[in-house]
């Protein structure tokens, strides 16, 4: 069999064809590895659960090289070091799948079953030498530390179609471990490693677990690229001070969800802080602004899981509520109305140096659409029961069709 020489003429590290080829694998493990970091810069370096998995895929390389070449040299160091890596791998990669869902693992008890795991190797390197048992442990402890994370997760892989294909992918690469033991035939692991790593069932081996790492890759990339395009399409409809839907992303969801529903009951809340301007005169935009997010954070807390809640303009707002009757949504208007005019704040006004503590309100106005009415046309009855509501006395909620009044209280003019 041909032999090449990475070190012209020093024949320690003279290698057969099998592992000139075996050394492709590593190769290509430590190019999706880079294809990691590049797709953990490019979204804005937030998705660190990328790194871990950058990092578990370049020790993984790392060790299939070392294998392959035998650095470092002497069978047994060469053996424990590869285990090291090998293990450090599995960790890191159970650690990546955890971060990726917030899923909390006891990182020390992880390292200790690795430490275990490699002194149980180390035993049957230099005590009791047998492959079999080292081959069997290290197979069998990767797949114990890659399973950490799958049974917590399993309640969050049915999320999304992205959220599945990469829970069983990492699953099935996970139980994979399992079969690769029952392979080893007692021919090929009763020689040592090094005769070992030179036989094709062992680069047969490297090649299944090539595979099965690039799909794992692929899978882990496809839900990074996922995440960063829903990112960036979250980002084009969100206002960024209140974390609610903008004008555009409400008028493009909540006329999909008019025309989906067009049999059901729909309604929509529309709302303007009162005497709004009074406040950015009188204290500033910074308290503006805090009495924007204040309310984005009443309407989302208040709203349903469907409903779309949006800041359509300076201090405007809307909710759509599917689903909903005038009753239903003349109540979500009161709650929203209430939880607002019970927020105190405490601001400093621009002409004094004492903070002062402020009640904001705002005024309502419902309508639930009638039949066949577009989104546009219930829009307008919804802003023209909000105009009756400020010229009522503001923070109170107006209904179509009737008029609804409860006791108004004025802060600012």
């Amino acid at each position: 069999m041909p032999r090449f020489n990475l070190r012209g003429g020093n024949p320690t590290l003279s290698l057969n064809t099998n592992q000139v080829l075996a050394l492709g694998n590593p190769t290509i493990i430590f190019m999706f590895s880079m294809i990691f970091v590049g797709v953990w810069a490019v979204s804005g370096r937030s998705r660190h659960y990328l790194l871990l998995f950058a990092a578990a895929f370049c020790l993984f390389a790392i060790s299939v090289t070392c294998r392959v070449v035998g650095l470092p040299s002497g069978a047994e160091t060469n053996a424990v070091a590869t285990a090291t890596l090998y293990l450090a791998c599995a960790t890191l990669m159970a650690k990546g799948a955890a971060a990726r869902y917030r899923i909390r693992l006891n990182i020390l008890l992880l390292a200790g079953l690795a430490a275990a795991l490699l002194a149980a190797i180390g035993y049957f390197v230099y005590v009791q030498r047998d492959l079999t048992y080292r081959m069997h442990i290290l197979n069998l402890g990767a797949a114990a530390l890659l399973f950490a994370p799958i049974r917590p997760w399993w309640r969050l892989a049915r999320q999304r179609p992205v959220d599945r294909l990469l829970f069983w992918v990492y699953t099935i690469f996970t139980f994979s471990f399992v079969p690769r033991v029952l392979l080893f035939t007692t021919s090929a692991t009763q020689a040592n490693i090094m005769v070992f790593a030179r036989s094709p069932f062992w680069v047969a081996i490297q090649l299944t677990a090539l595979i099965s790492m690039m799909v794992l890759a692929l899978a882990i990339l496809t839900a990074a690229v996922v995440d960063l395009v829903e990112g960036l399409q979250k980002e084009r409809n969100l206002d960024v001070l209140t974390q609610l839907h903008n004008r555009r992303s409400f008028e493009e969801r909540s006329l999909v969800l008019v025309q989906e529903r067009r049999y059901r009951p729909i309604s929509v809340m529309t709302c303007d802080i009162d005497y709004f301007k009074s406040i950015n005169d009188r204290y500033g935009h910074n308290a503006g602004d805090m009495v924007l997010q204040a309310f984005g954070r009443i309407l989302t807390e208040c709203a349903r899981l469907g409903d779309i809640a949006a800041r359509v303009g300076g201090e405007e707002f809307a909710v759509l509520l599917p689903d909903t009757t005038l009753e239903g949504a003349t109540q979500f208007a009161d709650r929203v109305r209430a939880r607002l005019s019970q927020t105190p704040f405490t601001v400093k006004p621009l002409t004094d140096t004492a903070h002062v503590t402020q009640i904001v309100t705002a005024s309502f106005g419902v309508a639930q659409r009638r039949k066949n009415e577009s989104l546009n046309d219930l829009l307008r009855r919804a802003d023209a029961m909000l105009y009756a509501a400020k010229s009522n006395g503001r923070n109170n909620v107006t209904i179509a069709g009737q008029l609804r009044t409860p006791q108004s209280h004025h802060y600012y003019h």
